[in-house]
């Protein structure tokens, strides 16, 4: 896995004169970056609605690159919001959109949590980038704050094109 993604590292840069090192790392600062702008504007919606929510976006990877918990909000929170991450990761669907028949269950080290709004997938041409889980709130909120970050990297792609 790790020669699959360090192998176009290194041909990129001997093309480029730039070493694989600084390009991950800008890679990895980018994608920072953008989840820092996503968290801000989920929490700014948060605050508004008068809501404390966990935000836990991971990368492609499917690793935390950002996790920001409100003081105020509880304990599950935590796990929920990245078990909706994770489902929706794995799944390349919005948590509101899986089967709400499906179980709650237990694969590996996370839950899939079917039919409980606020994770959304972050997609790249057709691949995976990352994705969303917002908890604390009731879930409709925790949707509507999930979708505030998914327009956030939407348009962050757009304006690369």
């Amino acid at each position: 896995m790790f020669r699959k993604l360090l192998l176009p590292l290194v041909f990129s840069a001997f093309s480029t004169g730039v070493s694989a090192a600084e390009i991950l790392l800008e890679n990895q600062t980018k994608t920072l970056n953008l989840a820092k702008q996503m968290a801000e504007l989920m929490e700014a919606k948060a605050a508004a609605e008068g809501e404390n929510v966990v935000i836990y976006i991971v990368g492609a990877d499917a690793r935390p690159v950002l996790i920001h918990r409100d003081p105020q909000s509880g304990f599950a929170p935590m796990d929920w919001s990245s078990e909706k991450a994770l489902s929706s990761y794995q799944t390349r669907q919005q948590t509101k959109d899986l089967s709400s028949e499906m179980k709650v269950f237990r694969v590996d080290t996370f839950s899939f949590v079917p039919g409980l709004p606020g994770g959304v997938p972050l997609v790249l041409d057709g691949k995976r980038a990352g994705a969303i889980g917002v908890s604390g709130a009731p879930v409709a909120k925790d949707q509507a704050i999930a979708e505030v970050g998914l327009a956030v990297f939407e348009k962050a792609i757009a304006s690369q094109d």
